[in-house]
């Protein structure tokens, strides 16, 4: 999955085998500077933050997401992870210049 530049989508549906949908896996930024969050959210279950792409790709195995579904989510993962830190860099080379200005 291709994030475009000016895209954002932060959560995308999970979904079994027969296309039901399972929940969402979102990425989003962190409220600690620099710091993304990885948060699985099941459909009938309470939300959980999950520390790597590894616990990720985990809770998605025992949600019973098929392999697939799985390799969609971790592209979608690692594209939103690259766009947020983009957006993180861009922020503090901002925040450097009006220091330098102020």
């Amino acid at each position: 999955m291709k994030i475009k530049e000016n895209e954002t989508e932060s959560c995308l549906d999970i979904k079994n085998k027969e296309g039901r949908p399972l929940g969402c896996v979102c990425v989003i930024a962190s409220k600690d500077f620099r710091k993304k969050d990885l948060v699985i959210m099941p459909k009938d279950k309470p939300a959980k933050s999950v520390r790597s792409t590894t616990e990720l790709i985990n809770n998605l195995n025992n949600l019973g997401v098929t392999f697939e579904e799985r390799k969609k989510i971790i592209d979608f993962t690692s594209s939103r992870l690259k766009l947020l830190d983009r957006e993180i860099e861009n922020n503090i080379a901002g925040v450097k210049n009006a220091n330098k200005e102020g």
